[in-house]
Order: structure tokens, then sequence, then C-alpha cells
């Protein structure tokens, strides 16, 4: 199955970005998801491929899109409330798991702590 990786975790290629929204309740939910295409010698995602729409396959940074920008400010991992808005899923087969792969929580601030995307 998937498994969210802790924000800090290195990511590799065919990771799952999952951008995260949240209604005024507070509750969250994924709004958009992308496969993590490159990454660099630290694992720090570089690049993404998602596809908006019926538009084309799109190749972008993972802070380069409509759901990592906010109305606050410049795209940020989180929200004006400390929230997560990027989490980051990898498949794990059975007997495969390991200590960076353990789960982490989607709404957890102390997941985010880390960038872990190079600009």
């Amino acid at each position: 199955g998937y498994t969210a990786l802790d924000f800090n975790a290195p990511n590799q290629v065919g990771d799952i970005i999952g951008y995260i929204k949240y209604n005024e309740n507070g509750e969250s939910s994924i709004a958009h998801t992308g496969i993590v295409t490159a990454v660099d010698d630290k694992g720090n995602t570089t690049q993404v491929t998602s596809k908006f729409g019926e538009g084309p396959l799109f190749q972008h940074h993972p802070r380069d899109t409509q759901y990592a920008k906010q109305n606050y400010g410049p795209p940020s991992p989180v929200d004006e409330k400390g929230r997560p808005l990027r989490i980051y899923y990898r498949i794990i087969l059975r007997g495969q798991e390991t200590r960076s792969t353990q789960p982490a929580s989607a709404t957890d601030p102390e997941q985010v702590k880390g960038n872990n995307e190079k600009n």
C-alpha cells in the first residue's frame, strides 16, 4: 500500500506528492496529486509530473502549482495556521518498511518542519 512519509525523509523518483486543502471546519483532504520525477543527491524533490484537468501532463517544481500557493504570501509547506499543505507517499510492499517510511500524520505540523524541496 501507500505509506505517508515524514516530510524530512529523502524522496525517491516514483513517490507521490499530495497537495492538501482544508475546509471551513479544518478537515483536510487531498486536492491534487503528482508523481516525483526528479530528486537531487540529498533526496530533495526537484520535479513533479502532474495533470491539471483535461490539460497535458505538466512537469514542475513541487511549489510551482496553484495548490502550493496561499493567499498570504509565497508558496510554503504550511498554511497560515501551520497546517501542512503537502505530503509525500511511497508505495511500500509488505516486508519492505524502513524507519524513514513509517507513517506520518498528514495534519501534524511537526511532520513538516523541513522543506525537503530544493529551490
